[in-house]
């Protein structure tokens, strides 16, 4: 049934009980971590006097090909999504970094990203 609705893959992530939700925290901490990037990125980019659509587009067509790169960049090139307005990536950060700390992993990354989107937040 998954494979018919366009599912790339099934993954198995063992038995623990919210193994597969820990999982998608992980891809939705990446993500926030690529938007915010590729908005300040681009925003570099663009003070320098360079498209940022022009910089969207050979970065995902060399370096990364991916839809996560593709579908953020082509919005934040257009200033139709500013990426950190958004409450979604703040709630998930902060979700990555208590569980990462519940297990006393690094945050170094989260934790600044978290304090970014939040400073953000305040200015929205």
């Amino acid at each position: 049934l998954l494979t018919a609705m366009g599912a790339q893959g099934i993954f198995d992530f063992g038995e623990e009980v919210g193994a597969a939700t820990l999982v998608k925290l992980v891809g939705n901490f990446l993500i926030a971590s690529a938007g915010y990037s590729l908005r300040e990125a681009l925003s570099m980019a663009q003070k320098n006097g360079v498209d940022p659509k022009a910089v969207v587009d050979m970065l995902t067509q060399t370096l990364f090909p991916a839809p996560i790169y593709q579908n953020y960049g082509k919005r934040i090139a257009e200033n139709n999504a500013p990426f950190s307005q958004n409450a979604i990536p703040l709630k998930d950060v902060g979700l990555f970094k208590k569980t990462a700390q519940r297990v006393e992993s690094p945050t170094s990354v989260a934790s600044l990203l978290h304090d970014l989107l939040r400073s953000d937040e305040g200015r929205a």
